[in-house]
């Protein structure tokens, strides 16, 4: 009988040897993850934080930041089609959440893409390595949806046509109007400022220079006017549809 119960004996001890593995390694040398819990204002700073990366790390021309080397301190001078397109879209989708700075950013990214894009008689794609993707040009297809898609929704729950377009164009005079106004006294108290400090007369600058300002927003206004019929093609009801 002695016999007999040796090979469960060590059927036993193997059993509770690969269970206490498990037990080692589960508990101690690879717990499993533990996520805190996160509320809906956790998540809204964290899109946030990203947003505001991607404001501070946008170049110029529109483009992001893309590979760092900080060994060296230096930017590699490479760029992904793909990615950018992605960053345009969740940064239009950011601005529909009503998070600042998220549209400019994006509105900056999209100048750059299509400024690259191909087109060829009815359509047009975003090129890659010297090919056309249809991944980045759908993730950019699909930004552009959504930068309609407030508007698009306005008029789906209600609002007429000729007041969306009073929105438009009341949203795109009053913010030229104020950047007009700020850049002239901008210009005119650090001319003061530095007249001041080099002890040097200062007078007001003659009636052409608010002349040029005002061509210059009359002419921005006169465009943004011949724009407004497009506000009926933006905002049909298929923009809020996804299916």
């Amino acid at each position: 009988m002695a016999r007999s119960d040796r090979p469960w004996a060590r059927a036993g001890l193997g059993i509770l040897s690969v269970v206490a593995t498990g037990a080692l390694v589960f508990t101690v040398l690879s717990p499993p993850e533990s996520c805190p819990a996160v509320s809906a204002g956790d998540l809204r700073d964290s899109a946030g934080e990203a947003v505001r990366w991607f404001k501070e790390n946008q170049n110029p021309n529109g483009t992001w930041l893309y590979l760092y080397d900080a060994g060296s301190d230096r930017v590699i001078p490479d760029y992904n089609m793909a990615r950018h397109a992605g960053v345009t879209m969740g940064l239009y989708q950011a601005a529909s959440a009503g998070i600042p700075g998220a549209r400019a950013a994006a509105d900056r990214g999209v100048e750059w893409a299509l400024d690259r894009a191909v087109e060829r008689d009815n359509w047009a794609a975003l090129p890659a390595n010297g090919y056309l993707t249809s991944g980045s040009t759908a993730l950019l297809l699909a930004g552009l949806v959504e930068r309609r898609r407030p508007f698009a929704l306005l008029r789906a729950s209600g609002l007429r046509v000729g007041e969306l377009r009073q929105v438009v164009f009341l949203e795109t005079a009053v913010a030229m109007l104020a950047t007009a106004v700020a850049g002239v006294a901008l210009g005119l108290a650090s001319s003061y400022v530095l007249a001041v400090f080099r002890d040097l007369h200062w007078s007001w600058p003659d009636a052409g220079v608010f002349a040029m300002v005002g061509a210059g927003v009359l002419v921005a206004l006169v465009l943004t006017t011949l724009a407004l019929p497009l506000v009926d093609v933006a905002t049909r009801h298929d923009a809020v549809r996804y299916e």
